[in-house]
């Protein structure tokens, strides 16, 4: 009924003004009574000191009820340094085998964007097939960049299961009031996958975000994701494993990313790639890996004038994995990555 872990990270090299990010931290979970499970960590390093306490409350067969709080040094996902925390509350609860509903409040204070947002939603299967979700959101969130935007969002789910289809989709509405005008946002996810015999499978996905901004183009962003792709996994040969994948990526970034000079993302791009990747079990403890990409891409200086231009990249990679004992592995892997335009 407990678990306890431990974790060491250090810097190996740094350049520039970034800084190290060394970090020794430990935690663990605690089946405190037959309802209610707690969990806790607690690190300390670069930045300071950081952690997380949870705590899931079963109050029946059907619901449950859950309480947050985690601190953390870093944003991976901002251009932004500093500390900030993150609380979060809600519960979940099952009507029958069908339907479900959940609610949850999430609030985000310290560097970078700070938010408090709700969300309900409910979740239906009415079959093995098919399952069916709705979602709302609303909130206010308060970027450093963007200034504060109070968001109303609702989505759509759809699932779809059969033999050897496999489909999932996602429609999102949001609409956002901020201090220099309103923005509304379409966004659309699909994946698809067909199971064509027991080697073979393929995938797709289309992915969309469109957007629409009251202050003009310049304030707009958008993306598009088209992939298309196959798995080779052969069952009277487990020794090979091979993925094939076209990806069709074209991204506007909005006024609320940044460069890496903290300066507004002014530009646009569109990139066809290709990629195979295959692993091959030379003997039972020894593999051979090894994946090739290429990529066309067209950028522009500017997100609404400018004139496009080439860029052309290569990227190839080699891999070997050795299985020393029952739970030891080495990996060794060199990459190489060409740009030709940028020399």
């Amino acid at each position: 009924n407990w678990d306890l872990y431990g974790f060491v990270q250090g810097t190996a090299n740094r350049t520039g003004n970034r800084r190290d990010n060394d970090r020794l931290g430990f935690g663990g979970g605690w089946q405190a009574l037959d309802r209610l499970r707690l969990s806790a960590e607690a690190s300390g390093g670069d930045g300071g000191a950081g952690g997380t306490l949870l705590g899931d409350y079963r109050v029946n067969d059907r619901s449950n009820i859950y309480l947050g709080y985690t601190m953390e040094t870093e944003r991976p996902d901002s251009n932004i340094r500093g500390r900030y925390s993150t609380a979060v509350t809600g519960t979940k609860y099952r009507i029958n085998d069908q339907m479900s509903l959940y609610g949850e409040t999430k609030a985000t204070h310290g560097a970078g964007p700070e938010s408090l947002v709700n969300a309900f939603g409910l979740d239906l299967a009415p079959s093995d097939r098919w399952s069916y979700g709705l979602k709302g959101e609303w909130g206010t969130i308060s970027d450093p960049v963007a200034g504060d935007l109070k968001r109303q969002a609702v989505g759509l789910s759809l699932g779809y299961k059969k033999d050897k289809i496999k489909y999932a989709g996602n429609l999102e509405l949001r609409h956002e009031d901020g201090d220099t005008g309103h923005r509304t946002v379409w966004l659309m996810r699909n994946a698809l996958s067909y199971q064509v015999d027991r080697a073979w499978r393929l995938f797709g996905k289309a992915n969309f975000s469109v957007s629409d901004n009251s202050q003009g183009a310049f304030y707009d962003g958008d993306f598009v994701e088209l992939v298309a792709g196959g798995a080779y996994r052969p069952v009277d040969n487990d020794r090979w494993n091979a993925l094939f994948k076209y990806t069709y990526f074209q991204d506007t970034p909005t006024a609320g990313q940044l460069t890496s000079s903290d300066l507004v993302a002014d530009y646009s791009q569109r990139s066809h790639v290709l990629n195979a990747d295959a692993i091959y079990d030379l003997v039972p403890r020894l593999s051979l890996g090894g994946k090739i990409g290429y990529r066309y891409s067209q950028l522009k200086a500017g997100k609404v004038d400018g004139d496009w231009y080439d860029s052309h990249a290569v990227l190839g990679v080699l891999r070997v994995d050795y299985h020393v004992v029952r739970k030891w592995d080495v990996i060794g892997e060199a990459r190489t990555l060409w740009v030709s335009e940028a020399e």
